[in-house]
């Protein structure tokens, strides 16, 4: 306003004093800061907590006003604090009147995942029924694998065993044949014996024979 422009503002830094209408002008130029303030903060979410202490603070300067100790205020004076405490108040109510209590996002509610069951009347344990054709050649590669390791293995087992069981018989050929050789030495050397027996018996009868 021009009664607030033309203040002199001086005497806020100088020490001086100041008039009545000088004080009047800086709470003129006040209440049009805070007029400007709100109209640029009210579509804020916190205009209420913003100006709603001023707005108090101005209830109070109003009923304060005339006791003052000043001269009378101008009627200029009262008619923008007026203006402004009515105007301040519709914001505050607008604001209040536009919030929204608090809430979580919104969302589509979602559809359960629901499964039908799949019966198979031809079941069959050596069938992967993937529908990813992929992947199920992938499981069939992967199980073709694994049974040729499992018939693998199997062949490896037999032949191990039919060459510990060739070698078992060869051990046994090898050991029956020697003990045939060792029992038709045995006999040779018992028969032997028998005869150099035989010869010394005679040799000790020839021998009382000629005494």
């Amino acid at each position: 306003c021009a009664e607030a422009q033309a203040v002199p503002w001086a005497w806020l830094v100088d020490g001086g004093r100041a008039t009545a209408p000088a004080k009047y002008g800086v709470l003129r130029a006040s209440l049009a800061l805070v007029q400007r303030f709100a109209d640029c903060y009210a579509p804020l979410p916190a205009f209420v907590e913003l100006f709603a202490p001023l707005a108090r603070l101005l209830d109070k300067v109003g009923a304060r006003l005339p006791q003052f100790k000043l001269q009378q205020a101008p009627d200029a004076v009262r008619a923008q604090l007026d203006g402004l405490r009515a105007r301040l108040g519709e914001q505050l109510a607008e604001a209040r009147a536009a919030r929204r209590p608090l809430k979580l996002q919104h969302h589509r509610p979602m559809a359960l995942v629901t499964v039908a069951p799949k019966f198979e009347s031809s079941y069959n344990l050596e069938t992967h029924y993937d529908p990813d054709r992929d992947r199920n050649e992938l499981t069939k590669l992967r199980r073709q694998v694994a049974k040729e390791r499992r018939g693998a293995v199997r062949e490896l087992r037999r032949d191990a065993q039919f060459l510990a069981g060739e070698r078992l018989r060869e051990q046994r050929a090898k050991d029956s044949a020697y003990a045939s050789k060792m029992k038709k030495a045995w006999s040779v050397l018992e028969s032997d014996q028998s005869e150099m027996k035989k010869l010394d018996r005679q040799r000790i009868k020839e021998r009382k024979a000629k005494v």
